[in-house]
């Protein structure tokens, strides 16, 4: 039913430019994730064919720096569709002062599901919004699968849109880690943490915001 809501969306946006805020709840490996992604399409997602769109994401992680291999990767994964890898490619553009945009690609292009792709797309979104004026994002880093996003003043930050987070063995080890010293340390978590991964990450040093923009 929603793939066919969708489609119709799509249709009524291919005859009129319009900004899209599209909310979807995917469930990946029995976990429920919150997803959303706001992109403007009537120039890039709807007016441009699929080969348009390719080579636009081509030039612009190139010109981010990006390997051939990596990009090749990345444009050629079925689960990165236009409505996906678009607004991917532009928020990652958004932050011209970041290291490490190439291994977030490379991550990225290794995405399995579509519920990868949209929880790599919205952790990317979130990392553009940490950035500001005054204290712009200048590292993205990779623990596994996780971003860790460093910014010019010293915050350290990790994007997780997810619904829930839980206080697991591998949660703990992370929160525990050393080297993510920081003036501020914040989880920002789309939905909401339990009681005792609060506890416990905040005995750790680390800040959780719940209910974060996506």
């Amino acid at each position: 039913m929603l793939a066919k809501q969708l489609d119709d969306l799509a249709r009524a946006a291919s005859a009129g430019g319009v900004s899209l805020d599209v909310a979807l709840a995917v469930s990946t490996a029995g976990v429920a994730t919150a997803i959303s992604a706001t992109a403007t399409v009537s120039n890039l997602v709807w007016d441009k064919s699929p080969e348009d769109v390719r080579t636009i994401n081509e030039e612009k992680l190139a010109a981010m720096g990006v390997g051939a291999d990596t990009v090749r990767a990345f444009v050629t994964n079925r689960w990165l569709t236009p409505t996906l890898s678009v607004p991917f490619v532009e928020h990652l553009a958004q932050l011209p002062t970041s290291k490490g945009r190439a291994a977030v690609v490379a991550l990225a292009s290794t995405v399995a599901s579509e519920g990868e792709a949209r929880f790599m797309g919205n952790a990317v979104a979130m990392a553009r919004q940490i950035s500001a004026e005054r204290d712009p994002v200048v590292a993205l880093e990779l623990v596994g699968r996780i971003m860790v996003v460093r910014t010019r003043g010293g915050r350290v930050a990790v994007p997780a849109p997810v619904d829930y987070v839980v206080w697991t063995e591998p949660v703990k080890a992370f929160a525990q880690r050393k080297d993510f010293k920081g003036a501020q340390r914040n989880i920002l978590v789309t939905g909401i943490a339990s009681a005792r991964a609060r506890e416990g990450l905040q005995a750790t040093g680390w800040a959780v915001q719940e209910h974060s923009k996506r």
